[in-house]
């Protein structure tokens, strides 16, 4: 949240971030045996839970995408598509939709 929109208060930028590294470390004690070695993104699901957390603590309510939000959002092939390939995990059926 913080690093898309560049805007908040440190000490809460600071604790979404050890949040994410702490949780990153139980991900690769759980499932590193069958990770190379290189450089990973943080998993979708991980740096989505602690945004949610970190909302809901806020006092600050979220909605679910209806269908037809959560597909427009996915159809646009700029952002994080680049070079035929997505910069991050694609969420699922979004391969199918582009072509790949």
């Amino acid at each position: 949240m913080n690093r898309a929109s560049a805007f908040g208060y440190p000490p809460d930028v600071m604790d979404m971030s050890f949040a994410n590294q702490a949780l990153c470390v139980r991900h690769i004690v759980e499932y590193g045996d069958g990770l190379k070695s290189q450089v990973y993104p943080v998993p979708t699901e991980i740096d989505e839970a602690v945004t949610s957390l970190k909302l809901s603590a806020m006092g600050i309510r979220t909605e679910t995408l209806t269908a037809g939000q959560d597909e427009y959002l996915h159809s646009w092939t700029m952002g994080a598509w680049r070079s035929g390939g997505f910069l991050y995990p694609p969420p699922q059926g979004v391969l199918e939709k582009v072509g790949k």
